[in-house]
């Protein structure tokens, strides 16, 4: 009988004022675009690896452009969708990620044994309490090497009072639900994504977090096997486009057109890539499917996605 392993996961720790430490033994990989003028990494043996960058003007991207590299990388996908649905249907049927479906459709016709989705429950439950347990504690935050000696008493008592506040926000927040979401996407598909945007500021926390279905979503690979940009496909009316983004470009009504109730939905893009080897960062696009101009050119990161691939070394952890 095989013996099973307990593999002990430690919180991701980000070095403040020097540079990024990065524990052994990482598990796993998570890329993330994110907001603000902060930039640098933090891993652990979480399998995450943490990429914050400074955000510019998107004024090098064109919706050709984009609209090319959004269209070759879902030529790229189109062979995995079958697999994937194949996985949630026998493996998590209440949630099938790789296909749309329908309110009240049936969706346990082809299981027949509850193995399958057990496990995943159990598997997705087991990294929730180890990676990110609801309870708290799983980051933290510490003076880098290069700060001298007097200041550090100020400074790790200043990041624990904003490790502190991120905590409280965390809490708050939809965080423990759309994670374990992405974790249950994680163990079924072999990838996930998680969403991170700012909330409304009436809302107890400032994060606003989802779990987007890898239907809607398309990674485009570098030659180094990371995925640095995302696209996001958005099904939305007119009245969704300006709630979204109020000084969107709407499209143009047709004559004859009735959209006083706003029902048409248009197929919308929303892209985060990294900007060329001239600028640092990442940018945030959104434009039509169907051609005419951009939605909106945003000049800083309003969401953040963060890509969680399952890799072989988090297997032994199962057990």
């Amino acid at each position: 009988m095989a013996r099973k392993t307990k593999r002990t996961y430690r919180k991701p720790v980000m070095n403040v004022g020097g540079d990024m430490s990065t524990s052994t033994g990482a598990s796993g990989q998570l890329s993330g675009q994110a907001t603000g003028q902060a930039r640098g990494q933090a891993g652990a043996n979480t399998g995450m690896t943490i990429s914050p960058h400074r955000s510019t003007p998107q004024n090098d991207l064109s919706v050709s452009v984009l609209r090319q590299r959004y269209q070759a990388a879902v030529a790229k996908r189109r062979t995995w969708l079958a697999h994937w649905q194949d996985c949630y249907e026998f493996a998590l049927p209440q949630r099938n990620g790789a296909a749309l479906q329908t309110s009240g459709g049936k969706r346990l016709d082809r299981v027949f044994d509850a193995t399958a989705p057990d496990a995943v429950e159990q598997l997705a439950a087991s990294l929730m309490a180890e990676i990110t347990p609801p309870a708290g504690g799983w980051f933290d935050l510490e003076p880098g090497g290069n700060v001298a000696g007097e200041d550090r008493a100020v400074l790790t008592e200043q990041l624990g009072r904003a490790v502190r506040i991120l905590q409280g926000h965390f809490d708050r927040s939809n965080f423990a639900v759309e994670m374990h979401q992405a974790f249950l996407d994680l163990v079924t598909a072999g990838t996930a994504c998680l969403r991170l945007e700012s909330d409304d500021f009436k809302s107890p926390s400032a994060f606003r977090f989802a779990a987007v279905p890898l239907r809607d979503l398309v990674f485009e690979e570098r030659v180094d096997g990371k995925m640095d940009a995302v696209f996001r496909t958005l099904s939305l009316t007119r009245s969704d486009i300006l709630a979204t983004w109020p000084d969107a470009k709407l499209p143009t009504i047709a004559k004859g057109e009735d959209e006083a109730l706003g029902q048409k939905r248009h197929t919308v893009i929303e892209a985060v890539m990294p900007h060329g080897t001239e600028r640092s960062g990442y940018g945030l696009c959104v434009f039509y499917a169907d051609g005419g101009a951009m939605v909106r050119t945003p000049p800083v990161m309003t969401c953040c996605f963060a890509i969680i691939l399952m890799c072989r070394p988090m297997l032994p952890f199962a057990g």
